[in-house]
């Protein structure tokens, strides 16, 4: 998922999280009525791009893209297609790029907790130095078995891949026939999905054999939590948070905190978590940090690219209250605060915190991890993280497309910002560097050196 930001005219962060999901489904069906042909779909991103993107000054080539397709794209996805390409030319982010309406229905139900599939979990491969293994394309490459069969991490409970027989481990050795071999993770996702109630032909591997094909009618699937929580020991509380994606990631949150009531200290798990929605990253750190500012954002106001404008929002918390300060450069000198009641209650209770961080903890993760460093409510421990200091708005289209656009850049309390997620890439240093044992475990194993590293540093608090 990626770290977005509200739509213009949306809620504040603060206001209940199920008016998102209602709000972008209704906005997605009226636009998708609005049809309009492939040249000026291309166009319009053209367009919206320039309008949008943080830095419209990053590339002077804009001209040149214009009409260079004009009459060549039949369908919406060609001028999708092209629209990628003119976008990846000029800008080389790889996350300011067009979706097809498909793409963005399925999108709204994995934020809502459910998607169409199978229901089963991919696992990303990684090098010896811990980074991910990419194609020539750039896209992740799956964890394969010795055979270079990409492996099924997890098979959700209820699914239909669950139904159909398939276990965690298994390998895919072909989709429909056609082989799996060191396929990317993009490309997998492309080959499972589909509509709903269409079949899909999986040939699988159990324990070095090749099972008969299995066909598995693609359905609605509910994921499980994104949260997980329990006691290590009686003293020490662990929580784990996937993602950032789901609307439900913030109530979640609280169930968890106020299960381990008890606990003398908290380990907080964002170990490859991607990221997901702001307002899960500000409700979440709210949880944590009684008093203080949490984050800093600055957002391209949509307009001439010739002369960009932007937005600063300064959020900050007390033991009642959400504060937001707003200012922008096209109204200099003033200054606009708004505040609400806390939506979410403090429920650290002054507890020691470690935020367990690796490579793969990006965007949200790290608003969240650097908002509770700063505020001296948490010690980080692990690796350094990715750097994704940036934030992507949803341009809604004609005919249901979206474009997504980076056009913010968020800092951390004490004002750092922690990268664009490509040629520049800071992230954060923990404070306590610690090196993975083994480049895959599971969280909470004995193997997990990291969280072992955590939780003598807790001990040695309470």
């Amino acid at each position: 998922m990626f770290f977005n930001r509200r739509p213009e005219g949306g809620r504040s962060w603060f206001m209940p999280v199920a008016f998102i999901g209602v709000a972008l489904a209704a906005l997605f069906i009226a636009r998708q009525y609005f049809y309009v042909s492939p040249d000026r779909l291309y166009h319009l991103a053209w367009q919206k791009a320039q309008e949008n993107v943080y830095d419209p000054m990053h590339s002077k080539d804009w001209a040149a893209w214009k009409h260079k397709f004009d009459g060549q794209m039949k369908d919406d996805a060609e001028a999708i297609q092209r629209a990628n390409e003119m976008l990846k030319a000029l800008l080389n982010d790889d996350y300011t790029h067009m979706v097809p309406a498909e793409a963005y229905v399925q999108e709204l139900r994995s934020m809502d907790g459910k998607f169409i599939g199978i229901g089963v979990a991919l696992d990303i491969d990684f090098d010896a130095a811990g980074e991910p293994v990419r194609n020539a394309a750039g896209q992740m490459a799956a964890r394969t078995d010795a055979d270079g069969n990409p492996v099924i991490k997890h098979v959700m409970a209820g699914s239909p891949a669950e139904k159909a027989g398939l276990k965690d481990g298994d390998a895919l050795k072909s989709i429909d026939g056609k082989s799996c071999k060191d396929a990317s993770i993009e490309g997998l996702i492309g080959m499972i999905t589909g509509k709903e109630g269409t079949a899909v032909v999986l040939e699988i591997v159990r324990d070095g054999q090749t099972l008969a094909p299995v066909s598995i009618v693609r359905g609605q699937v509910k994921q499980e939590s994104a949260v997980s929580a329990k006691m290590l020991d009686n003293e020490i509380g662990y929580i784990r948070l996937d993602t950032f994606g789901r609307f439900d990631n913030d109530d979640d949150m609280k169930k968890a905190l106020e299960s381990l009531n008890k606990a003398k200290a908290i380990v907080l798990d964002l170990r490859n978590n991607g990221g997901g929605l702001i307002e899960n990253a500000l409700h979440i750190s709210s949880m944590f940090v009684k008093d203080g500012v949490i984050v800093t954002v600055k957002m391209r106001i949509a307009g001439n690219p010739a002369k960009p404008q932007y937005e600063t929002t300064i959020t900050r918390v007390t033991a009642t209250d959400v504060i937001e300060e707003v200012s922008r450069t096209d109204k200099p000198g003033q200054v606009k605060s708004r505040s609400n009641k806390r939506e979410f209650p403090y429920l650290l209770a002054g507890r020691p915190l470690v935020v367990l961080v690796n490579n793969m903890s990006a965007s949200a993760s790290e608003m969240t991890s650097g908002a509770l460093r700063d505020n001296n409510v948490a010690v980080l421990v692990g690796e350094h993280t990715y750097g994704k200091g940036i934030g992507q708005h949803k341009v809604y289209m004609p005919n249901g497309t979206r474009l997504q656009v980076t056009s913010l850049r968020y800092f951390t309390p004490n004002g750092s910002w922690l990268g664009d997620a490509g040629a520049t890439r800071k992230g954060m240093q923990p404070d306590i560097e610690v090196k993975p044992n083994k480049q895959r475990f599971e969280p909470t194993s004995a193997e997990d050196n990291q969280l072992e590293e955590a939780v003598k540093h807790l001990k040695s608090k309470i």
